[in-house]
């Protein structure tokens, strides 16, 4: 990084005037009552005392005052040392610049000043182990949850992904060394979950945030078929897994004051024929959010909706949902898919990504969907 500076803009940077020559440093000092503020302002305060017995028809003290003032102010004066400047100097946090050889000179007098581009990169890797957290992603092998993956870790988090499907998540940890831990297998069960928040705390350190990105559509049947089995399942994977998940990480959420990010669905809020075990189970979801926030009011929770997005789910729905939804439902699906209106993965999967990140506690408790109004800040 280069800048071009005129020999009168290189002796304004120096702290001098355009007319003074850099060989007159010594004598181009700002006066000391201006380098020492303490004193500069004692010196304001004898002038006003001053002006101030000159108002109140007292003139035979404002001599006398106005002398004792001055006379206090310079015994607090001294010159700047060199060790003074130095000091003042890098308290201006100004990046490290040298000029470059003659070969770079404009030929108009003016100089080429190089910054040492090590500077910037040593505050840039300062600044990211700053803000680095620790996040724990569900369903991260594919769609959302990949989309989430790779949004955070483009940002130099680190994500402790879980999800069945081990080939992806493998492939993850060896594109980003130092960024991922995994644990591949079945979310349903239960006795699965809390080895996730061990993995975090063991690989990391803690857990700043969460997104429960899993789920499972089926079964996708009518009421009259109900199977209780199959809603067994659905609601171990829907629900219970990320209720156990978020109970395991709770003691690092409170040290962190983290986030939960809850991927629920339009499902949870309005029925669709046969997604009984589906939209139950999101709008379970949304309400254990809302109990999270009350419970622990110093963690962030917030359900979020993704809306129709181009996934594995809306395959299974478009192959399989005619024999058991309503006409008009499932043709609505299969014309947004045909149309082009689907949303890519990365469209929500940023937002949510954002939001677990830096989250914004007013909306600790409720849920939206991902393009609302008060998630204006976490869109792109």
């Amino acid at each position: 990084m280069t800048w071009t500076s005129s020999p009168a803009a290189r002796r304004s940077h120096e702290g001098l005037s355009p007319g003074v020559s850099t060989a007159s440093t010594t004598s181009a000092r700002l006066p000391p009552s201006l380098n020492h503020s303490p004193t500069f302002l004692l010196f304001v305060m004898g002038a006003a005392a001053w002006l101030y017995v000159v108002l109140v028809d007292q003139p035979h003290f404002s001599l006398p005052l106005f002398f004792s003032a001055s006379l206090l102010c310079s015994s607090k004066l001294r010159a700047p040392s060199d060790a003074d400047l130095a000091e003042n100097q890098s308290r201006a946090r100004k990046p490290p610049a040298y000029p470059e050889a003659d070969a770079n000179s404009s030929g108009d007098g003016s100089t080429r000043w190089t910054v040492d581009p090590g500077w910037w990169s040593a505050r840039s890797a300062q600044r990211v182990t700053m803000a680095s957290k620790v996040i724990i992603v569900t369903g991260a092998s594919r769609g959302i949850g990949l989309a989430i993956a790779q949004y955070l870790l483009k940002d130099s988090h680190k994500v402790v992904l879980a999800a069945r499907s081990k080939d992806q998540l493998e492939a993850l940890k060896s594109a980003h060394p130092g960024q991922v831990e995994y644990v591949a297998g079945d979310l349903g069960d239960l006795k699965t979950i809390p080895k996730i928040a061990e993995v975090a705390v063991k690989a990391f350190g803690k857990i700043d945030g969460i997104v429960i990105n899993h789920g499972v559509l089926e079964p996708v049947s009518r009421l009259e078929n109900f199977n209780v089995e199959e809603w067994k399942r659905a609601y171990d994977i829907n629900v219970f897994s990320g209720l156990a998940l978020v109970q395991a990480a709770l003691p690092e959420l409170r040290k962190s004051k983290g986030c939960v990010v809850w991927v629920s669905s339009g499902a949870a809020t309005g029925a669709y024929t046969a997604w009984g075990a589906y939209g139950t189970s999101k709008a379970a979801m949304n309400h254990l959010s809302a109990h999270l926030a009350v419970e622990e009011p110093d963690i962030t929770s917030i359900a979020m909706s993704p809306g129709r997005v181009d996934t594995a789910m809306q395959k299974v729905i478009r192959d399989t949902g005619k024999d058991h939804m309503a006409e008009k439902d499932h043709t609505s699906f299969v014309s947004a898919f045909d149309k082009g209106e689907l949303f890519k993965p990365e469209q929500p999967g940023s937002v949510m990504a954002r939001f677990v990140v830096k989250p914004e506690h007013a909306l600790s408790g409720k849920y939206f969907k991902w393009q609302a109004a008060e998630l204006l800040a976490y869109q792109e």
